[in-house]
Formats: structure tokens, C-alpha cells, sequence
């Protein structure tokens, strides 16, 4: 049996509400990462020392990949990470080393073996349009799933005033069903016209000997294709029911 809501049972009336649990929100941290690979070459054709924290790697020239790793502080800090065919060395990067299209680390400072200095450029390829859809809420007739408290031979929704206490109660179990009605947070799709573009990036680094900064021990060029965009987007329906 349904309740109107103008009454509550017995027993309902007679809970007392408990203190409720706060809720913890436990953020992970996230990076991004763009793996770059390319060639470096080095003065004369000599190979140099790399080392940071430790740990080196001998640069000589032929292929190389350079991966930033954009971190989102306080969880994930930033590094760069430099792969050869003898292997691989992780530098980690200070706070201000990593800007919008640049690096700079200055070894003296952070305890590597040399300068480096890096930055990236794009070069567009071409647009074209697209389509997209995002979800959005509306005010309006739709079918949700609504929570549902049986217990005793009573239903309760949050129509009813007894539902806090019911959702408090160890004997009134949750259930979900689908309900329809008028609704101010009802699901949707809203659809987007979107101007996309092609690009490519450029990555270009160099590693200078930091006691002579004029001194260039190596340079590297790298190249990223098939990059996709959004520049821009338009709206060209209401937010409605999908």
C-alpha cells in the first residue's frame, strides 16, 4: 500500500534520526603525458653523460624519445622522461620548469648534469566540422529511477514525509524503479555543431653543459602527427529528452 504522505506508521514516528556519517571525497591525482619521438645530435658526434638523482645515461646520437609528464600537484608531480636504445632516465621536474609550451631546468639548481631547454610549436593541418552531443538536465515530463523504501507492508518515496526516517530504518530496504513524471533535473542531450582542427607539434631540445652555457653537448628534434582539436563549438538543439 502506498502512503499519501499526510501520515506516517507508528513505528516510523517513534525513530529517532541518527547522527549521519560525513562523506570523504578522496582525490586521485592525474597526469598527462605526450610521448615525442625523434633523433638527437650531439657536438662532433661525441656522446655525453646524463645523470640526475643518481642514476645517468650515456646521449649518443640516433633516435630518441622524450615523454613530458604533466603532473597535477599536490597528487602528481611533473617529469621528463628521456628513452635511448641503452635505456632510460627519469628526471623529475621542478615546479616552475614546466610551462604552457616550454621546459627549462637549470642542472646546477636541480642537480643534473646539464641544462635543458625545450619547447614545442603547432602547426595547424586543416579544419572541418563536426558533430558532438553533451548531457545536460531539463525541466519537464521524463521517467526516472526513484528510490524506493519497503518495509512493514509500507512504500515510501521521497514524496512521503516519513522517507528520511524510513532510508534510517535497518528493516526499510532500498529499491529503485522507474517512475513518470513531472521532473526539474530530468536527463537529456543537448547537440553541438564543432569546428575541429588537424595539427602537428614540434618539439625541439637542447642540452647545454652547465658550466658553459654557450656550449651545446646535443639537440633534439621530434614530431607528433595526427593531432585533433576542438576550436569551437555551437549549440543547435535544447537540452531534451534522448
Amino acid at each position: 500500500m502506498k502512503t499519501t504522505g499526510l501520515w506516517a506508521p507508528a513505528f516510523l514516528t517513534r525513530l529517532r534520526a541518527p547522527i549521519l556519517p560525513g562523506v570523504i571525497a578522496l582525490l586521485q591525482g592525474c597526469a598527462t603525458t605526450w610521448g615525442v619521438p625523434g633523433a638527437i645530435t650531439t657536438t662532433d658526434e661525441r656522446p655525453f653523460y646524463l645523470s640526475s638523482a643518481g642514476k645517468g645515461l650515456l646521449i649518443e646520437p640516433g633516435r630518441m624519445k622524450l615523454t613530458v609528464v604533466q603532473g597535477h600537484l599536490p597528487f602528481a608531480s611533473s617529469r621528463l622522461e628521456i628513452e635511448t636504445g641503452r635505456g632510460k632516465l627519469v628526471i623529475k621536474l621542478p615546479k616552475d620548469a614546466l610551462s604552457h609550451n616550454t621546459v627549462q631546468i637549470f642542472g646546477a639548481t636541480h642537480g643534473l648534469s646539464a641544462d635543458i631547454a625545450g619547447s614545442w610549436t603547432d602547426h595547424p593541418e586543416g579544419q572541418y566540422q563536426g558533430s558532438t552531443t553533451q548531457s545536460c538536465t531539463y525541466s519537464g515530463y521524463c521517467t526516472q529511477n526513484v528510490e524506493v523504501r519497503k518495509c512493514f507492508g509500507e512504500t515510501f518515496t521521497s514524496e512521503d514525509r516519513a522517507f528520511r526516517k524510513a532510508q534510517q530504518h535497518p528493516e526499510c530496504k532500498a529499491t529503485y524503479e522507474a517512475r513518470y513524471g513531472y521532473s526539474s533535473n530530468c536527463s537529456g542531450q543537448k547537440h553541438f555543431r564543432t569546428t575541429m582542427e588537424h595539427y602537428r607539434r614540434d618539439y625541439s631540445f637542447e642540452f647545454l653543459d652547465p658550466k658553459r652555457k654557450s656550449k651545446p653537448l646535443g639537440h633534439f628534434e621530434g614530431r607528433v602527427g595526427g593531432l585533433v582539436r576542438e576550436l569551437s563549438r555551437e549549440a543547435t538543439s535544447d537540452c531534451r529528452g534522448s
